[in-house]
C-alpha cells in the first residue's frame, strides 16, 4: 500500500508539469500567428506609400511637360524666322504641244497655299501641353485610376496620334514632300499607328500572355511613312545634287529615335518583366519619352530656323 501511495503523486506531478508546456506551445503559436498577421497588414501600407510616391513623380513629370511645351511654343513664335513652304496638289493636265490629233495628258502640279512653319511648331507644342496639363489637374483622378487600376491609358495614344501626325508632316515637308494629299496620307498612317497601339494595349490589359497581332501591325504602319521620307531624302542627294540642311537630319534622329524607344517600351510593357511589370513605371517611361521627343523636335527647328 505504501508503494502505491508513493507512485500516485509522481504521476500527478508529471501531469501537472506537462500542462504548462502545452499552454506555452499554444501561446507561442498564437504569437507566431499574430506576428504573421502583423506582417501581412504592414505590407499593403508600404506598397501604397510607394505607389503614392510614384504617382507624385508622374504628377511632377506631367506638370513639367506642360510647362516645357508652353515655353517652347512661346519661344518658337518669337524666335523662329518667317520660313514659308508651298503646299501643292498633283493632277493631270492637257499637254497643248503634244495634243494635235488626240488629247495628251501630262502630270501637273498646282500650288494650293503657303504655310509658315513656325506657327505649325507653335500649334504642335500647344496641343502637346493639353493632356499633361489635364493629367495634373482636371483628369488627375481618372488618370490615376487608369494607371493604378489597369494597364492601359487611351488618352496617351490620342495625344501621340495627333501630335505625331503633325510632326511627321513637318519632317516630310522639310524632306521635299510638299503634295498636300501625300502629307495628309502620311500623317494618317501615324494616327493609325497610335490607334493600333491603343488596340494592342487593350488586348494585353488582362491577357496572361502577350498578344502581338495589333502591336506588330502598329509597328508596320509606323514604318511605312519613313520609306517615303527616306526615298525623298536619297532623291535629293542623287538627283538634286544637294544635301538637306543639318536640322532635317537631326529631326530624323530625334523623331524616329523617340518613336522607336516608345515602341520598345510598349513591347516590354506587354512582356511584363522586371520594372515593366509595374504599369506606373511604364507610364513614367511614356511620359518622359514623349516629352523629350517633342522638346527635341521643337528645339531643333528653333535653332535651325531662328
Amino acid at each position: 500500500m505504501a508503494t502505491t501511495t508513493k507512485k500516485s503523486p509522481k504521476t500527478k506531478t508529471t501531469k501537472a508539469k506537462a500542462a504548462p508546456k502545452k499552454t506555452t506551445a499554444k501561446t507561442s503559436g498564437a504569437k507566431a500567428t499574430q506576428a504573421t498577421k502583423s506582417q501581412k497588414v504592414t505590407k499593403p501600407s508600404v506598397s501604397k506609400t510607394a505607389r503614392k510616391v510614384t504617382m507624385l513623380s508622374l504628377h511632377r513629370i506631367n506638370l513639367l511637360a506642360a510647362l516645357v511645351f508652353v515655353a517652347l511654343a512661346a519661344v518658337a513664335g518669337f524666335v523662329m524666322k518667317d520660313a514659308s513652304f508651298q503646299l501643292t496638289l498633283g493632277h493631270l493636265a492637257k499637254d497643248d504641244l503634244l495634243s494635235t490629233d488626240t488629247t495628251v495628258f501630262a502630270p501637273a502640279v498646282r500650288a494650293v497655299f503657303d504655310i509658315e512653319l513656325r506657327w505649325v511648331v507653335v500649334t504642335i507644342m500647344a496641343l502637346s501641353a493639353v493632356f499633361p496639363a489635364l493629367y495634373a489637374s482636371k483628369l488627375e483622378k481618372r488618370y490615376a485610376q487608369y494607371v493604378q487600376g489597369s494597364r492601359m491609358l487611351p488618352y496617351r495614344w490620342i495625344d501621340l496620334g495627333v501630335t505625331g501626325a503633325l510632326m511627321l508632316e513637318v519632317v516630310a515637308l522639310l524632306s521635299g514632300v510638299n503634295d498636300i494629299m501625300v502629307l495628309k496620307l502620311m500623317g494618317s498612317m501615324v494616327l493609325v499607328t497610335a490607334l493600333l497601339a491603343l488596340v494592342a494595349e487593350r488586348q494585353n490589359n488582362t491577357a496572361d500572355r502577350p498578344v502581338w497581332s495589333a502591336y506588330l501591325t502598329s509597328v508596320f504602319s509606323g514604318v511605312l511613312p519613313w520609306i517615303l521620307i527616306a526615298t525623298s531624302a536619297v532623291a535629293t542627294v542623287v538627283y538634286g545634287s544637294v544635301r538637306a540642311p543639318w536640322y532635317v537630319y537631326a529631326l530624323y534622329a530625334a523623331f524616329a529615335g523617340g518613336w522607336a524607344l516608345i515602341a520598345v517600351n510598349e513591347c516590354k510593357q506587354y512582356r511584363k518583366r522586371g520594372a515593366w511589370a509595374n504599369y506606373v513605371t511604364v507610364e513614367r517611361n511614356y511620359a518622359v519619352l514623349s516629352m523629350l521627343t517633342k522638346a527635341a523636335f521643337a528645339v531643333i527647328l528653333v535653332v535651325g530656323l531662328h
